[in-house]
C-alpha cells in the first residue's frame, strides 16, 4: 500500500527541549505556585509572630522556588538528550497510511496505528504524538505535507 504523506524531521536538543517543556508545563506551574503559595502563606505568618529570620527565609523560598525547579528540569533534559546510546540531531522519517503510521530512524522502525495513540498535541509549530505519557514523536508543522495536519486533527478528535 502506497503511504499517503511523507515527513523528516531532525530531531535536535532544541526540538527536544521545546517537546519537554510543552508537555511538562502544567505540572511545572502547579508545582511552583503550589510550593511559593504555602511558603509566602508561612513566611507572612512568622512575620506576624514576630519571627523575622524565619518569615524571610519562606518568602526568599517562595520567590526562588521556580527558578530552583526550572534549572533542575533543564538540567534534567539536557541530561536525558545526552545521554542516549543514539547520536543526537537524528533524522527521522514518518510515513502515514490511512489507519497506521511508520516511524523510521538509523536504528530503529515502528509501525503505530492510529488508535493505539495516547494523544496528540498541537502547538502554533510542532505535533506531539504521544504513544505513552512518557514516549512522544515530535512533527514539525511546517515540514507537513498538505492534507497531513488535517488527517492528524481527525485522528485527534477519534482520540478524545
Amino acid at each position: 500500500m502506497e503511504a499517503l504523506f511523507h515527513t523528516n524531521i531532525k530531531v535536535t536538543y532544541e526540538e527536544y527541549r521545546k517537546m519537554c517543556w510543552t508537555l511538562r508545563r502544567k505540572r511545572f506551574l502547579l508545582a511552583s505556585l503550589l510550593v511559593s503559595g504555602i511558603s509566602t502563606l508561612i513566611g507572612i505568618y512568622f512575620f506576624a509572630s514576630g519571627s523575622m529570620e524565619t518569615g524571610i527565609f519562606f518568602l526568599v523560598l517562595a520567590g526562588l522556588y521556580p527558578f530552583l525547579l526550572w534549572a533542575i528540569l533543564s538540567h534534567s533534559m539536557h541530561k536525558n538528550y545526552f545521554s542516549q546510546k543514539v547520536p543526537g540531531d537524528r533524522t527521522s522519517h514518518f510515513e502515514f497510511y490511512p489507519d497506521y503510521m511508520t516511524f523510521r530512524t538509523e536504528v530503529s522502525q515502528s509501525e503505530i496505528r492510529y488508535d493505539a495513540l495516547y494523544r496528540i498535541i498541537e502547538t502554533r509549530t510542532n505535533l506531539y504524538l504521544l504513544l505513552s505519557v512518557s514516549q512522544c514523536l515530535i512533527l514539525k508543522k511546517e515540514d507537513c505535507p498538505e492534507g497531513l495536519l488535517t488527517l492528524l486533527r481527525q485522528v485527534k478528535t477519534q482520540l478524545t
